[in-house]
This record gives C-alpha cells, structure tokens and sequence, in this order.
C-alpha cells in the first residue's frame, strides 16, 4: 500500500527531552466491499527519540494505506518540524540559552535561578560581565544518541531599565562617569 506522509510539530523542550506523540490517521479500509469498507480512523502513537532535528523522519511500518489483494501495507513517514523558542536555541546537541540580567548583576556578580531541562539550577555570574558573554553548563544540554548529553550555554545580556525616570537618568549619569575618558567609542573607526 501507498505511504501516509504527515508533518509532525513538536516544541523545541519536546525535541530535546523526546516525547510521545499521538497523531489521528484516516486512511481507506483494506475491505472494498460490505459494512467495514469506506474511511477508518486510527489514532497512532509516534516516539520521538531524544535530540530529534527539524527535517528528520520517522518511519512506522505499517501503518501507511492497506495493501491491494491482501499485499502488505504503507508506512506511516512523519516529518518532524521543530518550533522556535523565544529564549532557547539548539546547535546539534548544544543549548544556547538567552539570560537578561539586571544591570547590578552584570556589574557586581550574582547567583541567579536558570531553567535546564531537567530543572533550575543556581549559577554564580562573575562580576563585569559583557553582553552575549557565555557560561557553559557541562551535560545540561539535549541527551545524544551515543549516550551522554551536550551542554548548556547561557548567553549573558545586561539589560538597561525601560524606564528613562529622573532617577533613572541621574544614576545612569553617575554610571558614565564610571568609563574611560573619550568615552568607549573613542578606538571606534572603520
């Protein structure tokens, strides 16, 4: 029989961890005649293993469309697409994960609460720290198919207040006073 082909979307946490999908199939019934011929329904069950990759197929055999004259059945081919996440991305079996950090933190250090896969963790950021300065966490990453895990980077981002008070603008002015004279664009040329 004929294959079913269908897109299978799952979350980016879910590519990572591996999940249990349900998907429902209808496909033309093996019987041609009588009260069992028409369209069938089945709801069928897909293991997407850990680290799956956008584009990746999984194939279930099958549980494509009945074969003519009792010849063998179709597979089930499902495409798997891997939705973006707003603060996490994936580089093979690395994790980059966006961390905003208030500007007392980046400036003075600090132990911040971070999410993982399998829970939030505590973490020392060092004092000084730049925008898109990274720290690796050792094994958090998405499980490999060879056995062990890749890891976690957590991608630092100072983040200034929105608010532009009179408070706010009188301690940013203290902050300048605080960089090198000429300002740090001073080097800046093309």
């Amino acid at each position: 029989g004929a294959d079913i082909k269908l897109k299978l979307h799952v979350s980016l946490i879910e590519a990572c961890r591996g999940v249990e999908k349900k998907v429902t199939v209808r496909r033309p019934s093996r019987w041609e005649r009588g009260s069992n011929s028409g369209m069938q329904t089945e709801t069928v069950t897909i293991e997407v293993h850990p680290g799956v990759q956008s584009g990746e197929t999984l194939v279930l055999k099958g549980k494509g469309n009945p074969g003519k004259g009792g010849g063998a059945a179709g597979n089930l081919v499902a495409t798997i697409d891997v939705a973006h996440h707003p603060f996490l991305h994936r580089d093979g079996f690395d994790l980059f994960l966006t961390v905003p950090l208030t500007m007392k933190e980046a400036i003075g250090g600090a132990k911040i609460l971070v999410p993982t896969l399998t829970g939030s963790v505590r973490v020392r950021v060092p004092s000084g720290v730049t925008p898109g300065q990274k720290l690796r966490l050792k094994g958090r990453g998405p499980r490999k198919a060879t056995g062990g895990n890749g890891d976690l980077y957590l991608i630092l981002q100072p983040t200034a207040p929105v608010s532009a008070t009179a408070e706010a603008m009188a301690l940013a002015e203290k902050l300048e006073e605080l960089y090198p004279e000429g300002g740090l664009r001073k080097e800046l040329t093309l």
